[in-house]
């Protein structure tokens, strides 16, 4: 056994070395002679009882043609252990957790009217009653909660915690009923990321994944059942990516899932899919200061958009593009995104536009060409639009965005040293905020309130700050080191 790595890791690595090597017809014989390799090392490895070696894996990736998948595996395995040897909030994040799920189970419910759907032990609960034993949300019958450990491999996820290992189990026959309850399990997750924020979604989507990996790994299926899996894996995975940002999870774990969320949508050939990824991973780059690659990112899903024909996707990845443009201080193609949008806007919707879409409401476009003014520092015009932006989102469905762009209204009024009006807007968005679970939309309020400052001793800040205390409390918002008035 490799040092460091768990069981349960060294039997996904193997899963996914059976996958590949499967998917590519090659015999373990052949394998080790192309690997140059022992081919009871192949066998050893694929019953989980070796891992692959850093070496072997990129050996591995170049004959069966992953594309890196198992090199990136391993180094997110070996990330993910290295972060769980060092971290020491494990008790927080499982109390957490805990609370996450039950929040989850009362959400569906109020949200559906029903008590099915919710992935609780990593398998879909279709008609299982859910019930709280000890204040933890389990399913009648006893299966454990989702755990906080979680390997993910190319459309692949096995969960580990200190609980105690998950049991894989063999599918059996795999058919469109499976495929189409989990993919409404991932739509539930999606309306319920719009109402309260993602930041207690991420393991439930995970749980999905996982289950979807198992399918396509371990089940048995046509292969219109297996395409739409693989498409369904890339839709969990790209869903499992956005949570862990609006959840303020390290980049590397949402990086990893983004591109294996790209590589399942590109085996499956589904265009909207990969689109979708895409253009998160141009926000996303663009967040972590990868500019030039967001823009790139962006062109390259307006280049495969090309044949979806939704004008409304099209608007979409040239206000990407453009808020890439905007951190760069490109003023001129922020105004051509900006143009070019809203003509593809103004045709109005399609029968091509994809489901993922249906944030883009109106407040939304608005929202989101304000951030392009308020990156180029252009505060009179970022006001503008957020304004639209917080009198046009649809503030029940999409509770989530109406108090980002609130929020970010606040700052475009602090950016113009409107200290009142800013102080209002905030007081205003903070009823709201607290039914809002979003490590990133918190982080914009910390951002407004650092912005003021050095305005602290005038009474607005001064009572906003007290205001901001009582309601949220600094182990949630990180406010411990602003003034206390």
């Amino acid at each position: 056994m490799n040092k460091g790595l768990p069981a349960e890791a060294c039997r996904l690595l193997g899963d996914q070395l059976r996958f590949w090597r499967d998917r590519a017809g090659i015999s373990q014989n052949n394998l080790a002679a192309k690997a140059s390799v022992e081919r009871s090392l192949i066998s050893h490895i694929e019953h989980g009882d070796k891992p692959i070696t850093p070496p072997n894996a990129r050996r591995f990736d170049e004959v069966l043609d992953t594309g890196g998948a198992l090199t990136r595996l391993r180094a997110y395995l070996d990330q993910e252990e290295a972060l769980a040897t060092t971290t020491t909030e494990q008790a927080d994040t499982q109390q957490g957790l805990q609370g996450m799920v039950a929040a989850l189970a009362e959400a569906l419910r109020g949200m559906t009217g029903c008590t099915c759907g919710l992935p609780v032990s990593g398998f879909p609960l279709a008609n299982r009653d859910i019930s709280m034993v000890d204040g933890i949300t389990q399913p009648i019958g006893g299966e454990c909660p989702v755990h906080r450990r979680q390997f993910v491999g190319t459309v692949s996820l096995a969960g580990v915690s200190s609980n105690g290992l998950s049991q894989l189990v063999n599918p059996g026959k795999i058919g469109m009923t499976e495929v189409n309850e989990t993919r409404e399990t991932l739509h539930l997750l999606y309306n319920l990321d719009q109402r309260i924020g993602g930041s207690n979604l991420c393991e439930a989507a995970l749980a999905q994944l996982r289950q979807i990996s198992l399918w396509l790994n371990r089940g048995s299926y046509k292969t219109n059942t297996g395409s739409a899996l693989q498409s369904l894996a890339s839709y969990a995975a790209e869903s499992a990516a956005w949570f862990s940002i609006d959840s303020g999870l390290p980049s590397g774990k949402t990086r990893y899932l983004l591109t294996e969320a790209l590589t399942a949508a590109e085996l499956a050939n589904d265009k909207s899919q990969t689109i979708a990824v895409m253009q998160i991973m141009s926000l996303h780059s663009a967040e972590l200061g990868q500019v030039r690659e967001a823009v790139q990112l962006a062109q390259r899903a307006q280049q495969v958009a090309k044949g979806l024909d939704s004008p409304r996707v099209d608007a979409l990845l040239a206000i990407r593009e453009a808020q890439a443009w905007a951190r760069l201080g490109d003023a001129s193609a922020v105004t051509r995104g900006h143009t070019q949008a809203m003509k593809l806007l103004d045709l109005g919707p399609s029968d091509a536009d994809p489901q993922w879409l249906a944030f883009l409401d109106e407040g939304d476009v608005a929202g989101q060409i304000g951030l392009c003014y308020l990156f180029l520092r252009q505060a009179e015009h970022a006001e503008k639009h957020f304004t639209k932006a917080t009198k046009n989102s649809r503030k029940l469905e999409h509770r989530r965005n109406f108090v980002e762009w609130s929020l970010e209204f606040a700052n475009s009024l602090s950016q113009s040293r409107k200290i009142v009006e800013t102080c209002f807007v905030t007081r205003e968005t903070l009823p709201v905020l607290l039914e809002i679970s979003s490590a990133r939309v918190h982080t914009r309020l910390i951002g407004v309130l650092r912005t003021l400052q050095p305005y602290q001793d005038e009474p607005d800040v001064r009572d906003l700050m007290e205001q901001t205390r009582e309601l949220l409390p600094a182990p949630q918002t990180s406010l411990g080191d602003l003034p206390s008035g």
